[in-house]
């Protein structure tokens, strides 16, 4: 089953109360986001926009793991205590609690899925165990490796706001979803792997 919705919030609540994925703590706020979330399989892909600096707590379940990248403003966000440069993204394991803080308005990414899921696909598609840390890690992945996880994110959010009726075929899902599962065990591979 998947689903995607878009949402444009005005309020920092409405906003905190959208993202169900983790639990969220906003210590400041700014004044404005746009959402895109899909729904997928075994991930929940989301893209926000902020249009304000803010700094909220974020604490994931204890059965959920997620990789989060900057898309916009990188050297102005924090995550955890790490700035991310370009290129870097960030795997947080089951029942993380970290920061993120941006200094002016900017845009992220999250891909969330189960923490068995991603540790089987890991398995079958590389022949190697993945441990998942216990808070988060900075990952200097592959250039091509992330490019290719950007890119279909981007994508995603894209179909999601222009063609959302495309989610309900269910060989389309599949489809996407595979290349999804692809992508993030290339993604977490090390750059001399």
């Amino acid at each position: 089953m998947s689903g995607g919705e878009i949402g444009i919030y005005t309020a920092s609540a409405d906003l905190q109360a959208a993202i169900v994925e983790a639990q969220l703590e906003f210590i400041t706020s700014g004044a404005g986001a746009r959402l895109v979330r899909l729904a997928l399989g075994g991930f929940c892909l989301l893209r926000v926009e902020e249009d304000a600096p803010r700094h909220a707590l974020v604490t994931l379940p204890p059965d959920r793991a997620m990789i989060a990248f900057p898309t916009r403003s990188a050297a102005f966000q924090v995550w955890q205590d790490a700035v991310m440069s370009s290129g870097e993204m960030m795997l947080f394991g089951p029942g993380a609690s970290f920061r993120h803080a941006m200094s002016r308005a900017g845009a992220w990414a999250w891909i969330v899925f189960g923490r068995q899921d991603v540790k089987e696909w890991h398995r079958v598609l590389s022949g190697r165990e993945l441990e998942l840390p216990r808070s988060g890690v900075v990952f200097r992945q592959r250039r091509k490796a992330f490019a290719r996880l950007v890119r279909i994110h981007e994508e995603v959010a894209r179909l999601v706001e222009k063609r959302p009726a495309i989610f309900a075929r269910p060989e389309v899902a599949r489809a996407l979803e595979r290349e999804l599962i692809r992508a993030v065990v290339n993604a977490l591979e090390p750059q001399n792997g």
